[in-house]
C-alpha cells in the first residue's frame, strides 16, 4: 500500500471517529436542558389523568385522576380517584361508585450523583423502578414503570 492510500484511510478513519464523536455529544447534550436546576425536579405536586382497561374485563375501563406529591425529603403522597366504567349504547358510562384513596409514598433518584439538568431521570417509587421523561421547562414528566415492561408512559403535570 502506498503512503497516499494510507494517508487517505487515516484521514476517513479520523473524519468518522470525529462525527462519531461529536454526534454523540450533540445527543447528549440534547438531553441537558438549559435550566440549572439545583433540586431535582421531581419534587412538588403533580396532576396525572389516565384510563386503564384491565384485563378480564371487556367493556371495562378505569379512569385514574389525582395529585401526587414529592417531597425533599423522599417522602410524599398521593391522592387517587378511580372510577370504573362500561360501554353501553356505543358510550363509556359509569359502572361503579367512584373510589378515593390516599396514601403515603416512597422515592429516591437512582442516580448516586445526579444531574438535575438531565431531561430524563430514573426513580425507585415505592419499591418499583421509573423512568421520568421531563419536558424542557419541566412542567410534563413522562412517567414509565420497567417493572410493568415500560411500554406505558402515564404524563404528570406540574401544579407548582
Amino acid at each position: 500500500m502506498n503512503k497516499s492510500k494510507i494517508n487517505l484511510v487515516a484521514l476517513l478513519l479520523l473524519t468518522t471517529f470525529l462525527f462519531h464523536g461529536v454526534s454523540c455529544e450533540a445527543e447528549r447534550t440534547d438531553q441537558i436542558s438549559t435550566f440549572n436546576n439545583t433540586k431535582d425536579p421531581l419534587i412538588g405536586s403533580w396532576s396525572f389523568d389516565y384510563y386503564r382497561f384491565e384485563e378480564g374485563f371487556e367493556g371495562y375501563r378505569n379512569d385514574y385522576k389525582g395529585i401526587i406529591k414529592f417531597n425533599e425529603d423522599g417522602t410524599g403522597n398521593e391522592e387517587l380517584t378511580i372510577t370504573t366504567k362500561e360501554f353501553k349504547n356505543e358510550e363509556w358510562t359509569q359502572a361503579f361508585p367512584v373510589d378515593s384513596l390516599s396514601y403515603d409514598i416512597e422515592w429516591f433518584n437512582l442516580d448516586q450523583n445526579p444531574n438535575y439538568n438531565l431531561v430524563i431521570q430514573n426513580y425507585n417509587v415505592v419499591g418499583d423502578t421509573y423512568e421520568a421523561e421531563f419536558s424542557n421547562d419541566w412542567k410534563v414528566c413522562k412517567f414509565r414503570n420497567y417493572k410493568a415492561g415500560g411500554s406505558e408512559a402515564i404524563a404528570y403535570y406540574k401544579l407548582d
